[in-house]
């Protein structure tokens, strides 16, 4: 059986509008587009840079950003996704124990 090897490359730019409606600071957190055993991301810039970043238990990428009282900020994300039919192996070790991690969690 032949199998063909399909890969794509998507330009993706994402915006995200931030509001603190409240009367003092918070920290709030937005997703970014994570890498998956079929899925690659390459990241050209994110602007404004967050506080920092941490990655959840299911892979998810998450920016933490420090909002004024009653401030609104606008986020702007540019990188390309390349998703293959193949699986990309250096990634599936690394799928594979956040799914048993899950497994113990759930």
């Amino acid at each position: 059986m032949l199998f063909l090897e399909i890969i794509q490359i998507y330009q993706t730019d994402l915006t995200y509008n931030l509001k603190n409606d409240r009367l003092y600071p918070v920290y709030t957190e937005v997703a970014f587009p994570p890498e998956t055993v079929h899925q690659k991301i390459f990241i050209q810039s994110i602007d404004p840079a967050p506080d920092s970043v941490r990655r959840d238990i299911d892979g998810n990428y998450l920016g933490k950003y420090f909002l004024k009282p009653l401030e609104t900020k606008t986020i702007s994300y540019h990188g390309d996704i390349e998703v293959d039919t193949k699986v990309r192996q250096e990634a599936e070790a690394v799928i594979r124990a956040s799914i048993d991690q899950q497994k113990i969690i759930y």
